[in-house]
């Protein structure tokens, strides 16, 4: 079960970042959804089940609420190299 990241993607459906990619590990993706604080772009085929429910594991969510990146806030982000 610990192989199943979700992506996360800001309200306008880009990437959060790319270096590093915005990843959540599946257990904060399902509080996420549960907190209402993300919607479910597409899930994997793995089901995982509570006493009262089921349902299949999100591997790409997106932001609810749109979130600024660092330049639209007038901060200049750190240059990233990739490795």
């Amino acid at each position: 079960m610990q192989n199943f990241p979700a992506l996360v993607l800001n309200a306008d459906f880009r990437p959060l970042s790319l270096f590093p990619l915005s990843l959540l590990p599946w257990q904060d993706a399902v509080t996420a959804v549960f907190k209402d604080h993300v919607c479910v772009v597409a899930e994997y085929d793995k089901w995982v089940a509570s006493p009262s429910m089921k349902f299949r594991l999100p591997s790409v969510v997106a932001m609810r609420d749109y979130i600024p990146h660092a330049e639209a806030r007038g901060v200049h982000a750190v240059q990233r190299v990739p490795a």
